[in-house]
């Protein structure tokens, strides 16, 4: 039986590459993003436009998966936004529209499909996209940071709830080359040679080593997933040291 899976911010870069590699891979896909470009006509792909910031809207978009397909089976949070300033450059509405986007949108699309999924039969996945510079921070990025620091909050707290009702709930912190990232890259070239970490993937490679992660046994759940294409490496837990003070 094909899986059904729900990606947000399907209609680009990451987001669009993922899409297309469950379709390859045989299942069922449901795909959103607030301005939701024409993708390739495909019988196992729905296509829906959704404000994931309205909440009614995200709870509205997953009763109309779940009564045309009666279930989902993984959920890949994958929508987000940035706007860079230096932190005494960002202004109110900088910060609020990327907290809103990245983060305070994600709660009423995953409870809605968390209920769902606790009702099934059968191990589920919730993916949500972070990103490394919300473990590391990075200049011009107090809002981007803060909103990809507090998904990786919210994902280990879940998982913990997630194994009462097997679920399992991850993040990915992906490293591509994007329309979101492109121009990031194109500043720092201009600087002299890329750093090694920088050396970006496809969205394609990395939708594929994503993929190959989905389907290891035993199922890992309450973890941070870098990926860069062909390449997966895992973040470990951070060590603590006790001060004398």
């Amino acid at each position: 039986m094909c899986a059904v899976v729900l990606i947000t911010g399907g209609s680009q870069g990451i987001g669009q590459a993922l899409v297309q590699q469950y379709l390859a891979a045989g299942d069922q896909v449901v795909t959103c993003a607030r301005h939701m470009a024409q993708l390739p006509h495909q019988p196992r792909l729905l296509t829906l436009t959704c404000d994931l910031n309205d909440q009614s809207a995200s709870r509205a978009l997953v009763a109309q998966v779940v009564a045309q397909f009666g279930r989902i089976d993984c959920l890949i949070v994958n929508h987000g936004i940035c706007r860079d300033r230096t932190f005494l450059k960002m202004t109110q509405d900088d910060w609020q529209q990327v907290l809103q986007t990245n983060l305070l949108s994600v709660f009423g699309l995953t409870q809605a499909v968390f209920q769902q999924m606790a009702q099934q039969t059968g191990w589920q996945q919730i993916y949500l996209m972070t990103s490394a510079n919300g473990i590391t921070g990075a200049i011009g990025q107090t809002n981007y940071a803060a909103s990809k620091a507090g998904l990786l909050g919210f994902m280990k707290a879940l998982a913990l709830e997630g194994q009462q009702v097997q679920v399992t709930v991850n993040a990915i912190a992906p490293a591509a080359v994007t329309a979101m990232t492109a121009p990031v890259i194109a500043k720092l070239q201009q600087r002299g040679p890329l750093p090694p970490a920088w050396q970006l993937g496809t969205p394609q490679a990395l939708a594929a080593t994503f993929w190959h992660l989905t389907q290891l046994r035993p199922r890992l759940t309450g973890q941070c997933f870098a990926i860069n294409g062909q390449q997966l490496s895992r973040y470990l837990p951070p060590e603590r040291e006790t001060l004398n003070v």
